[in-house]
């Protein structure tokens, strides 16, 4: 590494011509600090030397920064619960539907998003898979999840008890411990092993089997 020093300040290089003389710290071209300066701004060579080096920062400016890359379960809570909903069980409720019944739960439709019956208001029911059900982007962002049909397409698919147990789960929902980073992260994986291994899971009980399960 070049250590910067004293010596007489009389230029080298292109900035052979400049330099005062006096024993001074050295900075670039043998020349102290004021001489450099003087090289860079009234001289051909200093001016282009000046030019050059900004364009060069300038392209080092403009590349776009490489975000480091942190695993979901490092995140911030806030971008936890987002990740986990929008890239782990979202997706497996749209592949689970998909799967078994190819149609909106709504409507006839096809299947775009993953909605909720009760909305992610609800914060505790927004990971349930008993809650959540594959439906048509229409229904889901512009009909406030058409909830008539939505509970219609519930019972019709599954039964009357079905939807007698999810209006239960929300209303003991309540007394349930409040989300935190070990519960979410066990949510997580619990969705992410269910999609590797392709298992569809309805009921909010029979996920929680699994997740006991896998995170054992």
């Amino acid at each position: 590494m070049k250590v910067n020093y004293y010596k007489k300040c009389k230029g080298t290089g292109r900035a052979k011509s400049f330099g005062c003389g006096e024993i001074k710290f050295i900075h670039r071209y043998s020349l102290c600090c004021k001489c450099f300066y003087e090289f860079l701004y009234n001289s051909e060579e200093g001016e282009s030397l000046l030019s050059k080096t900004m364009i060069k920062a300038k392209k080092i400016a403009s590349k776009p920064k490489k975000r480091k890359y942190i695993k979901w379960v490092d995140k911030p809570l806030s971008e936890m619960v987002k990740y986990v909903q929008f890239e782990i069980v979202n997706p497996y409720i749209r592949l689970r539907d998909k799967t078994k019944f190819n149609r909106c739960i709504s409507s006839n439709n096809g299947i775009v998003d993953a909605g909720h019956y009760y909305p992610t208001t609800f914060n505790k029911l927004r990971f349930c898979c008993q809650n959540i059900h594959g439906q048509n982007d229409s229904d889901n962002r512009f009909k406030s999840a058409n909830l008539a049909s939505y509970k219609e397409g519930l019972i019709d698919r599954f039964g009357q008890k079905y939807f007698d147990e999810l209006e239960k789960l929300k209303a003991d929902s309540n007394s349930w411990p409040k989300m935190d980073r070990i519960e979410l992260i066990r949510i997580g994986k619990t969705y992410e092993h269910l999609t590797k291994k392709r298992i569809w899971c309805f009921r909010h009980e029979e996920f929680d089997n699994y997740k006991d399960l896998t995170n054992n």
